[in-house]
């Protein structure tokens, strides 16, 4: 596996994280996306384990929303983390947002490389309870495919 790098640097998180999705989603987590093309057990391009998230943006602002009908609680948990991967050639600028609240984060997908992500919940209001993640492409045009691995909440 291709080594990672932490974009979000000086949290320390002591505790067990809790997954959303490693190898496939977590139980009660439902792929709500619009304007995609999703494979949530790719093979191709793989962090760790076997599978991987693959993401295909079909058009402007399409999104990627994983949503749950069970509110998560957020206590204990400081942190949403995930791994990201840009595809083949092109970096992809991504609108990162919990609970459709009005506080949005970016990233980016870096081409060929694996990043670690972390992104605190302060950023998002520090939401009491999780029922969707979103991420969001703000490009403003359709783009290539990218990855997705191991999604969590971190102490």
């Amino acid at each position: 596996a291709t080594e990672i790098q932490t974009v979000y640097k000086g949290l320390t998180n002591p505790g067990t994280p809790l997954s959303i999705y490693d190898e496939s989603l977590a139980p009660a987590w439902l792929n709500w996306s619009w304007d995609i093309s999703s494979d949530l057990a790719n093979t191709a391009a793989v962090l760790s384990g076997g599978k991987s998230i693959a993401l295909t943006y079909n058009a402007a602002w399409a999104g990627f929303k994983l949503h749950t009908a069970t509110p998560l609680s957020t206590s204990g948990f400081s942190t949403l983390r995930f791994r990201a991967r840009g595809g083949a050639n092109s970096s992809l600028l991504l609108g990162i947002n919990i609970n459709e609240s009005s506080y949005s984060y970016f990233v980016t997908a870096y081409a060929d490389q694996w990043v670690q992500l972390d992104v605190p919940l302060a950023t998002f209001g520090n939401p009491a309870t999780i029922n969707d993640i979103f991420w969001q492409n703000k490009s403003g045009t359709a783009q290539p495919t990218f990855y997705l691995d191991q999604i969590e909440l971190v102490p």
